[in-house]
C-alpha cells in the first residue's frame, strides 16, 4: 500500500493520540518492568518519525514535554534518517526500540 500526503498525516495524528495516552510511567503500574516501558516509547517514537511526524509537533506532545525521558528519545529518533520503504522503517523502529531497551538495562545494571 502506498501512503500519501493525507495517510500519512492522519497516521501522524494518530500516533500523537498513542504517544499521548501510552503509560509509561513506572510508578502508574508497579509490575510493568521500566525498561520494557522505555523500549516501548522509544518504538511509538521512531514510529512517528518514520512517518514523518514534524520534530516541532513531536516536542510539543503533552507526553513529551512532561518527560525528559521522552525528550531525550524524540531528540534521539530525529537525528536518525527517516527511510521510504516499509522495510527499513521496520528496521529502524526495532533497532531504536532495541537501543532504548539496551540503554536502559545498562543504566539499571547495579540496582
Amino acid at each position: 500500500m502506498r501512503l500519501t500526503g493525507s495517510k500519512v498525516a492522519g497516521m501522524g495524528c494518530l500516533l500523537a493520540v498513542i504517544i499521548v495516552s501510552a503509560p509509561f510511567n513506572a510508578q502508574a503500574e508497579e509490575e510493568i518492568d521500566p525498561c520494557k516501558q522505555a523500549s516501548k516509547l522509544a518504538e511509538l517514537i521512531m514510529l512517528a518519525r518514520q512517518l514523518k511526524l514534524p520534530l516541532s509537533e513531536a516536542l510539543e506532545l503533552d507526553a513529551v514535554k512532561n518527560s525528559k525521558l521522552a525528550k531525550g528519545l524524540v531528540i534521539a529518533a530525529y537525528d536518525q534518517p527517516s527511510f521510504r520503504s516499509m522495510e527499513l522503517q521496520s528496521d529502524s523502529v526495532r533497532n531504536f526500540s532495541d537501543q532504548a531497551y539496551l540503554a536502559c538495562l545498562k543504566a539499571n545494571q547495579n540496582n
